[in-house]
């Protein structure tokens, strides 16, 4: 007699390996986090198979989980094109959404694949600037909605999270310590400024080793070990690391991830992409 897979349970899997955790999981299915559990237990026994290991708080795929992973989601993008083409009302139109190029990652790429695996006919258009460029392109109707990187919130925002600034440069770098102090960030970037003030503040002499339209030779230049620059906490740009010990490098402010949304005639699953949006950087 052949086995049957539940499909509410492989979703559980695939958020589990999508969110790193059965808490997180859970939150995202508005399930009990036991209830997560109890379904990877239900595949564990079908299959006579052990999914995740675990140690303490952190949980990671098995080699057979890895493989049910994958299979699962194949098997959720059919049945859920079944439902789409059959029974689901067929969402088109077009979202357009704006994002420092700085918080795109590790968050964006998962809400808009989320995004598009339950509305495959919606198209998200995104922008990637700074801050002060898409508040003015969300001022003027061009954005549905923006994410920002602000000392607070601005009238209509809502801060999804707020953390410090962090020092960062090449890994085993000692660019922090020269004097003056070589910093790389984009005429743009919107921590340049707090950079500068703190730096200024201390009695830091600086000079800009780098300043262009846009960030990228700014990160060449600090994973290169020839400047520093300013990053959230949160941010894993490649070939940067924070600098620890910070040595003469003062103190920065903190800054929050806002969230705009424009008010009006808008597409109806804008929400639902707010939705996931706050979902994934608030957490």
């Amino acid at each position: 007699m052949r086995r049957n897979l539940d499909i509410a349970a492989l979703r559980s899997l695939l958020a589990i390996d999508d969110l790193g955790g059965m808490t997180a999981a859970a939150e995202r299915l508005h399930l009990t986090q036991s209830a997560v559990s109890m379904q990877v237990k239900r595949l564990e026994e079908a299959l006579g198979l052990r999914l995740f290991s675990r140690e303490g708080r952190k949980i990671t795929p098995t080699g057979e989980g890895a493989q049910l992973i994958d299979y699962a989601r194949r098997v959720i993008a059919l049945h859920d094109e079944v439902i789409d083409r059959l029974i689901t009302p067929h969402y088109e139109g077009t979202i357009t959404l704006g994002i420092p190029h700085d918080i795109v990652h590790p968050h964006m790429p998962v809400v808009l694949r989320r995004f598009s695996a339950d509305f495959p006919r919606m198209h998200v258009r995104m922008t990637v600037s700074n801050t002060t460029e898409l508040l003015r392109e969300f001022k003027r109707g061009k954005l549905d909605l923006i994410l920002t990187t602000e000392r607070k919130a601005g009238r209509g925002g809502v801060a999804l999270k707020t953390e410090p600034l962090v020092w960062v440069g090449a890994p085993d770098g000692r660019a922090y310590e020269r004097d003056p102090l070589p910093i790389a960030f984009s005429a743009t970037c919107a921590f340049r400024r707090a950079a500068i003030d703190a730096l200024d503040a201390a009695g830091i002499e600086w000079f800009d080793a780098v300043l262009e339209a846009s960030d990228d030779p700014g990160l060449v230049a600090a994973a290169a070990d020839m400047a520093v620059r300013a990053h959230l906490g949160s941010d894993s740009a490649d070939g940067v690391v924070p600098i620890k010990p910070r040595g003469r490098l003062p103190e920065l402010p903190a800054y929050a991830i806002v969230l705009y949304v424009r008010e009006g005639d808008r597409h109806e699953l804008v929400d639902r992409l707010v939705e996931m949006t706050r979902e994934a950087y608030s957490r």
